[in-house]
């Protein structure tokens, strides 16, 4: 009850205002035809860049949305958002060049020519999407 507690709760609660104003204000308003032109010029951004670490503010910059419309657009197409998009596509890049690569290709390898670092990580993700992992892949080069 002391005003220092009051100027402390007003300043929450203002804070509070703020924030709900604020999450109002970029609430997505694209239409369903600029979210799937949205997704076409990622897809095909993506593509243009197969092993490259492309990030979804990449995308961002090249189609011209928001991080907000871009992540419902690609909900509604794909049904996961586009960094999880991102790294499947690569992952199934992966997984392709391992599949058609010579036997004694050096794993790690593969997986940062497609943009992959930490193995661990690489062979966590893997597993999870492919029910497998990377060793396990039949080499049928």
């Amino acid at each position: 009850d002391s005003p220092l507690a009051r100027e402390r709760e007003d300043e929450i609660v203002f804070a509070l205002l703020n924030a709900a104003l604020a999450d109002a204000a970029l609430a997505d308003r694209s239409s369903p035809a600029s979210r799937s032109r949205a997704v076409s010029k990622a897809i095909a951004f993506v593509n243009d860049r197969q092993g490259e670490a492309v990030t979804v503010s990449d995308i961002c910059r090249e189609t011209g949305v928001a991080a907000r419309t871009l992540n419902r657009a690609f909900r509604e197409r794909f049904g996961v958002g586009p960094k999880a998009y991102l790294i499947r596509q690569r992952l199934s890049g992966a997984r392709a060049d391992l599949m058609r690569a010579p036997s004694g290709t050096v794993i790690s390898d593969v997986a940062k020519e497609w943009g992959f670092w930490h193995m661990g990580q690489f062979a966590r993700d893997y597993r999870t999407l492919f029910g497998e992992l990377p060793s396990e892949t039949p080499f049928r080069g």
